[in-house]
């Protein structure tokens, strides 16, 4: 039992981003040609193990809508049919969305960020 800690610690410090996960509530901005347009994402690990992130994103009229999230093994994630990817950089993700590759940033939120709100 001990050597299998050691050899799981090994492991975390061997490859800190493989002992982080993106599960958590993110919210940020897709800095778009018009400005920084809001975004959400829910990232959660489903019953089989795989990762899925449901989005919300007014500007697109998108209001929680799951998909899969694809992850690497090495810290770097995508959606697929979004052509959207994303690392873990410290406490934020950041990385480029939809065909465009419009740069985003988000952050772990409270739940509480009221998207879309004037």
């Amino acid at each position: 039992m001990c050597a299998l800690r050691a050899v799981m610690i090994a492991s975390a410090v061997a490859n800190p981003l493989a002992a982080q996960s993106p599960e958590g509530l993110w919210t940020g901005f897709v800095n778009a040609p018009q400005g920084g347009e809001p975004v959400a994402f829910a990232i959660a690990r489903l019953k089989s193990g795989h990762l899925a992130v449901t989005m919300t994103m007014p500007v697109m009229f998108v209001d929680r809508i799951r998909l899969p999230l694809e992850d690497d093994g090495a810290g770097n994630y995508a959606i697929g049919p979004l052509d959207t990817t994303f690392r873990l950089e410290g406490e934020a993700l950041v990385g480029s969305f939809a065909l465009g590759h419009l740069p985003m940033r988000l952050t772990l939120g409270d739940g509480l960020m009221v998207i879309g709100a004037t």
